[in-house]
């Protein structure tokens, strides 16, 4: 199982300092939402082909514009000024979208990331995380002075939400690390928004806790 959980691991430190892309956007069916302190709801979706939508309604507390983008098996909200970042330089299926601020303010661009990679489907929420957590306190050469700020662990319905802060070692920049971790029939799907620990404390926060609301995952059973 290990095995198959530290490659999202390692996508999800490599994407955190991704720059900026223009590409086309992109599917999802039945979804549930994943949320931090909220029980899980299911919305219906409707399948259609991949597309990126104007989601003028979704909103964070500073009334930052977001699009959708409906991917396959997910969807997700990101912030309208921002751009798809061309991830396949990192030649990783995995890594299924990424956006990215064009026109960040210090040595980082905040972003937004979603990998989906096998997992046993045995595995639980707790191994998960563990094991997510271990990697993120022993890579120091990307990821020095890691702290997990908050785990909010769902069991059954096998998902979490993780907030940790460390600093990027090359930008030498405090990120501040969210994510939603879902462990979904064999299938594990990442959220992973980062952002320096400047735009968490000026409205990313609540920015970025919409996004984890927003984030669905199609209902496969």
């Amino acid at each position: 199982m290990y095995k198959k959980i530290v490659p999202v691991i390692l996508l999800s430190v490599a994407l955190t300092a991704c720059g900026s892309a223009n590409k086309e956007a992109t599917p999802a069916a039945e979804s549930k939402t994943v949320a931090t302190n909220e029980s899980t709801t299911t919305a219906p979706t409707t399948a259609t082909e991949e597309t990126v939508t104007e989601n003028t309604d979704v909103q964070t507390a500073d009334a930052v514009e977001m699009k959708t983008y409906e991917g396959e098996n997910f969807s997700i909200d990101y912030p309208a000024s921002w751009v798809e970042y061309d991830t396949t330089a990192f030649n990783q299926p995995s890594i299924k979208v990424a956006f990215n601020d064009p026109a960040p303010k210090v040595q980082f661009a905040d972003n937004v990331n979603v990998t989906v990679n096998a997992v046993d489907p045995n595995a639980t929420i707790k191994q998960v995380v563990d094991t997510t957590l271990a990697y993120y306190e022993q890579d120091t050469t990307n990821m020095a002075n890691f702290k997990l700020l908050s785990n909010d662990q769902d069991a059954s319905q096998n998902q979490a939400v993780i907030v940790g802060q460390y600093t990027q070692a090359q930008a030498k920049v405090d990120i501040a690390l969210v994510q939603a971790i879902v462990a979904d029939q064999g299938t594990l799907y990442t959220l992973s928004i980062s952002m320096s620990k400047d735009t968490y404390k000026n409205g990313g926060k609540e920015q970025a806790e919409q996004m984890i609301k927003a984030f669905k995952i199609a209902d496969n059973s």
